[in-house]
C-alpha cells in the first residue's frame, strides 16, 4: 500500500497546478482525472468511483498508478521535475532584460536603463552607431539598441548559412561553401538560434496576453534523433527525443522541443545525484 503524504496524495502531488499523473484512456472515466486527496477507506467489493487509482509495483523500486475503473496500469511522473522541465523549455518567453551597467560590484548593476533616472547618461554612440550610455556612479560605459549584425565581420553569409543548413548540407560543406572557419560558423548558427527564438517569443507573448484562447487541436509527434559520440574516451552514440507541436487550423509550430540541457555538467549532475541519494529511490 502506497503512503499518503500529509497532503492526502498517495501518488507526487500537483506542482503549480500541474498534474500528470491519472488515466490515459479516453474511453474511461478516469481519463484526465487525477486521484482524489484523502479518499476514504474503500472496502472490499465496494465500486470504485472517479478518481479512485491504487499503488502497484512491477519490480523494486518501480512503483506504478493503476487505475481503479479500467485496470490500466500506468508510469508515476515527478510533477516538480515536469514543471521545471517546462520553464527551461519556457524560458525564451521571458522579456528580453534591459541593458544595465556591467560593473558587478556596482549599485547600479542589474538596475535597467529606463529605472536608472539621472544615473545614466548619454555618452555618444559607437563606430557602428549604436547609442552608448555611460553609468555616473562606476564610470563604465555600455551599449543600447542597434542591429543585432553590428559586431558581425561578414553579415551577408548569414543567409547562406541558414539556407544551407535548411538544405541539409553538412557543416564541413557549408564550411567550404562559405569560406567560413568552423568557430565562425558555430557563432552563426548561434546567431540564428537566438533570432528564431525572439520571433517565437514576440509571436507567443501576444498570445499568451489574450484574455482567453479558443479550442485549439494540435498534432504532436516525435522523432528519435542519432548523434555520433561526444568524446574520445566514450564513444557511444547518443539518442535524442525531440516532440514537436503543431497547430491544424493554421499550421503553426509552436516548437520542436529536445531533451537535452547543454548548461548541464554531465559529471557533476551525476555526482549531485548520488549525493542525493536519487540512485536509491523510486523512479517517481
Amino acid at each position: 500500500m502506497a503512503k499518503i503524504s500529509s497532503s492526502g496524495y498517495r501518488f507526487p502531488p500537483p506542482h503549480n497546478g500541474l498534474n500528470v499523473n491519472f488515466c490515459k484512456d479516453p474511453k474511461c472515466a478516469n481519463f484526465g482525472v487525477a486521484e482524489t486527496p484523502i479518499r476514504p477507506y474503500r472496502a472490499k467489493g465496494t465500486e470504485p468511483q472517479v478518481g479512485d487509482y491504487i499503488s502497484v509495483s512491477i519490480g523494486k523500486n518501480e512503483p506504478r498508478m493503476k487505475c481503479s475503473l479500467c485496470g490500466d496500469v500506468l508510469p508515476i511522473r515527478n510533477n516538480a521535475s515536469i514543471h521545471e522541465e517546462l520553464d527551461r523549455l519556457s524560458v525564451y518567453l521571458n522579456p528580453t532584460p534591459e541593458p544595465s551597467c556591467p560593473t558587478p560590484n556596482c549599485i547600479m548593476h542589474a538596475i535597467p536603463l529606463t529605472e536608472g533616472g539621472k544615473s545614466y547618461v548619454a555618452f555618444g554612440t559607437t563606430a557602428a552607431g549604436t547609442t552608448r550610455w555611460r553609468c555616473k556612479i562606476c564610470g563604465k560605459t555600455f551599449t543600447s539598441g542597434g542591429k543585432p549584425t553590428r559586431k558581425h565581420k561578414a553579415p551577408h553569409k548569414n543567409r547562406d548559412v541558414l539556407m544551407l543548413l535548411m538544405n541539409k548540407v553538412p557543416l564541413s560543406r557549408i564550411e567550404e561553401i562559405t569560406g567560413l572557419d568552423c568557430k565562425s560558423l558555430y557563432g552563426k548558427i548561434d546567431f540564428i538560434h537566438r533570432q528564431f527564438m525572439l520571433l517565437a517569443q514576440n509571436r507567443e507573448q501576444i498570445l499568451m496576453k489574450r484574455p482567453s484562447l479558443h479550442k485549439m487541436y494540435v498534432a504532436v509527434d516525435r522523432q528519435m534523433l542519432i548523434v555520433n559520440w561526444s568524446s574520445r574516451k566514450e564513444r557511444r552514440n547518443v539518442q535524442l527525443s525531440a516532440i514537436g507541436t503543431a497547430d491544424l487550423s493554421s499550421g503553426y509550430v509552436f516548437g520542436m522541443h529536445l531533451n537535452f540541457d547543454g548548461n548541464m555538467d554531465p559529471e557533476q549532475l551525476e555526482q549531485d545525484a548520488a549525493n542525493a541519494g536519487d540512485y536509491a529511490t523510486s523512479e517517481p
